[in-house]
């Protein structure tokens, strides 16, 4: 069985290995003496720039700094409604915020000859700063063979399994009458449950060719569940998410995509949390164990010893989350939450589980700090001599087993897949957020879009 063995970055890597085809003249403008071939970059969770669907103000956009610091003074308040895809609800973006961006440069005749902008192949639903140049150089390097790189931005607040749907008709209805081949597909993050929630669940695998997913949390990252129960996010995001467990609880309660990024029952590691065995359900000490297998039993426990959020905090209709700042309608927030969580379950345990379409390559990073393990520890504060509520205290522990996100168990899960062509383990110059855009990362990219054509390409 194909196993993934590491990359090692060589001269030329990333230029074309297959028979090169140039610009012709036909009628005055330049067109391709070959057959076109898709390939679909899908993005992972807050990489798509998202508008209202009135499209009357933005929701997030990574490339307009103004807006990103305008949402950074927004009360937490403001922030959970926003953020809420049920209250809220959005629309990608249809055009590269950089017109500079959209435009071809001298080295781009053969992506010029497609007769399609980048703005038509939907470059601008993504962020150009996490995914523009990497984006780049993958059309670059497959531009001459006929290689057409699409992106396919979406609003990754909904469930990835309502966005796997939208793959699908993205696929049918944008990119099928543009080319005689199925897609390959290359995913980022959170952009592979996506996919394999379109082929899993809406039966989208007959209409692509191949899938390499990079960087997927197959079975999710540790950090998802430490961040939203101990509030830990660091620099832009304290700002932008928050800095409190009540305050990410609250605003991440409209983004039902993060949930499903957190760990399920299929994990591999199965030690990566370690809770104290004196926290019960009732938030005293109990003879009760919580299993690592039943991870959304853990995730639902109403008194946050091991779960998420204290849902009797949250059924008072207004939350305090630091500092004298409020959240208000916290019982549709908690109501939320929940509905969250059941979609999580059934997204991992009952629809997609270790899916694996027959034709995948993986692609994992690792050598980064990564949260891989999780501590709950049950603490039992006196105050003079008499005992007080007991607290759940949530520590976590980084290895450099990842790539700053996602664990290297949980990127290889599918590598025993009977399905999995193999792949590579790169050790980029940058974190998960920015590896697309990684100068390692690309020719490995690169490498096996060149692979999955020569392998697997197959006509509609």
């Amino acid at each position: 069985m194909p196993q993934l063995v590491p990359w090692i970055p060589r001269a030329g890597a990333a230029s074309a290995t297959m028979r090169s085809a140039t610009p012709v003249s036909r009628d005055g403008s330049q067109t391709l003496d070959r057959e076109l071939w898709p390939v679909i970059m899908v993005p992972g969770i807050m990489g798509s720039r998202i508008e209202m669907a009135s499209g009357t103000d933005r929701i997030w956009d990574p490339d307009r700094t103004r807006f990103m610091l305008w949402l950074m003074t927004q009360s937490p308040d403001t922030l959970t409604r926003h953020y809420n895809y049920r209250l809220n609800p959005g629309r990608t973006m249809g055009s590269i915020y950089d017109d500079d961006n959209n435009a071809y440069e001298s080295q781009d005749a053969a992506e010029r000859a497609f007769g399609l902008t980048r703005n038509q192949r939907n470059w601008g639903s993504v962020s150009w700063e996490y995914y523009g140049p990497g984006t780049l150089a993958m059309q670059r390097a497959i531009a001459a063979q006929g290689g057409v790189m699409w992106c396919f931005g979406y609003d990754w607040r909904e469930p990835n399994q309502d966005t796997g749907l939208a793959l699908k008709n993205f696929i049918k209805n944008t990119v099928r009458p543009t080319s005689p081949y199925k897609p390959i597909i290359i995913t980022h993050s959170m952009g592979g449950l996506v996919t394999r929630a379109g082929c899993a669940i809406h039966e989208m695998e007959s209409l692509v060719s191949a899938v390499i997913h990079t960087m997927m949390p197959t079975h999710g990252a540790a950090e998802c569940y430490a961040s939203i129960k101990s509030g830990g996010m660091a620099g832009a995001f304290a700002y932008l998410i928050g800095d409190t467990p009540q305050e990410v609880q609250c605003t991440s309660s409209g983004v039902a995509g993060m949930y499903q990024l957190m760990c399920n029952n299929l994990y591999p590691d199965p030690t990566w949390l370690s809770l104290d065995s004196r926290l019960g359900p009732a938030g005293t000490p109990s003879s009760t164990t919580h299993h690592t297998a039943d991870m959304y039993t853990i995730y639902r426990e109403a008194n946050a010893m091991v779960g998420l959020v204290k849902h009797s905090e949250f059924a008072t209709g207004v939350v305090n989350v630091g500092s004298s700042r409020y959240v208000n309608t916290t019982r549709r927030v908690l109501s939320h939450i929940l509905e969250n969580i059941d979609m999580a379950e059934n997204y991992h345990t009952n629809q997609v589980r270790n899916y694996c379409h027959p034709q995948t390559w993986l692609i994992a990073g690792t050598g980064k700090n990564t949260v891989t393990d999780v501590n709950v520890a049950y603490t039992q504060p006196t105050y003079h001599g008499t005992p007080l509520n007991p607290v759940a205290v949530t520590t976590h522990t980084a290895t450099t087993l990842g790539d700053a996100t996602v664990p290297l168990v949980s990127a290889r899960a599918l590598e025993s897949h009977a399905n999995c062509q193999g792949g590579f383990v790169t050790s980029g110059n940058n974190e998960h957020s920015g590896s697309v855009n990684d100068p390692v990362v690309i020719p490995a990219m690169v490498n096996l879009i060149q692979t999955a054509r020569t392998q697997t390409a197959t006509r509609w």
